[in-house]
């Protein structure tokens, strides 16, 4: 007999309650590390309620680790909130879905209802020893597999109307021209949430509501664009961390446009991990150049069009 979907996503939650083993059936969103490109469409074998640990997870990661091996699945019940935000980060090649009170893939980081969260771990092959954090809220450097030494700091609040700038480099000064209301301090503010965000969005699970949050137009559709940067990333079990991302100062700005356009010096000291565990040193290390950015306004919210490196 088939079952209808609906039927499988109930009789699947009821087996993690009542402890019976039952085969799951439910529709996968792959957010893990570095087998997001190997892990099936669907979980492929059993949960059962012993292999499920409560946890209580906050704005600080808790860590916790197992081993799993290919047909056997580990998992982890939480309490959260609506309106939550679940980061997770792992360097292990394991599969995850987590699965909400209301008996749905979650996707994306928000959590939609208040009630207990289930994270269910699996490995696509062999058996894996790994390592999984988990944090609720906005958490600092979220969603990186493997923590820098120094987290990068989590992104303030986008520009959206004129406001007190966030960033205050000691060259910056404000300026308004008759093409934008948009002053350098708030420029620069644009540009620095996006730096600051980059280590959630090119580290799994590869946050593209982040992106999408900080970057628009060609920017963005190099990130998210089929084949682009995040598809990359993943298709090659890579990831970037950060240590550093800093606006230094500012070189000019003009807004007189349609595009407000800033150049600024940026030092960035970032890392490549490749799929061996190992760094790519080539595109690995530390940099200061200058940049023009580009500056668009999306439903209101000023956000990252373009950029381009410029040696003068």
């Amino acid at each position: 007999m088939v079952l209808p979907q609906r039927l499988k996503v109930l009789l699947v939650i009821a087996c993690l309650m009542t402890g019976y083993g039952c085969p799951t059936g439910l529709p996968n969103t792959q957010i893990s590390g570095k087998g997001s490109n190997t892990c099936p469409d669907t979980p492929q074998s059993t949960l059962e309620k012993k292999n499920v640990k409560p946890i209580s997870i906050s704005t600080q990661f808790v860590k916790e680790s197992g081993s799993v091996r290919v047909g056997e699945n580990l998992g982890y019940t939480f309490d959260a909130k609506v309106g939550d935000k679940l980061s997770w980060r792992t360097s292990d090649n394991i599969c995850v879905w987590v699965f909400t009170p209301s008996n749905k893939i979650l996707k994306g980081g928000e959590l939609p209802d208040n009630g207990k969260y289930i994270v269910q771990v699996s490995v696509p092959s062999g058996t894996t020893t790994f390592t999984l954090d988990m944090g609720l809220g906005n958490t600092v450097a979220a969603n990186t597999p493997v923590a820098p030494t120094n987290a990068t700091p989590a992104p303030v609040a986008p520009v959206v109307t004129p406001q007190q700038p966030t960033t205050n480099p000691s060259t910056q000064t404000n300026v308004a021209a008759s093409g934008s209301s948009l002053t350098q301090d708030q420029a620069v503010a644009v540009v620095q949430n996006w730096l600051n965000s980059k280590g959630r969005v090119f580290a799994a699970p590869f946050d593209r509501q982040l992106a999408r949050q900080y970057t628009t137009g060609k920017r963005n559709n190099q990130i998210l664009q089929s084949g682009g940067s995040i598809d990359w990333l993943i298709e090659n079990r890579s990831y970037y961390t950060y240590a550093i991302t800093r606006v230094d100062n500012v070189w000019a700005f003009d807004n007189s446009k349609s595009l407000v356009e800033i150049k600024l010096r940026v030092t960035e000291d970032l890392t490549l991990h490749n799929a061996n565990g190992g760094i790519d040193s080539e595109r690995s290390g530390r940099t200061t150049a200058n940049y023009i950015y580009y500056l668009a306004q999306d439903n209101g919210t000023w956000k990252i069009s373009d950029s381009q490196k410029t040696t003068d």
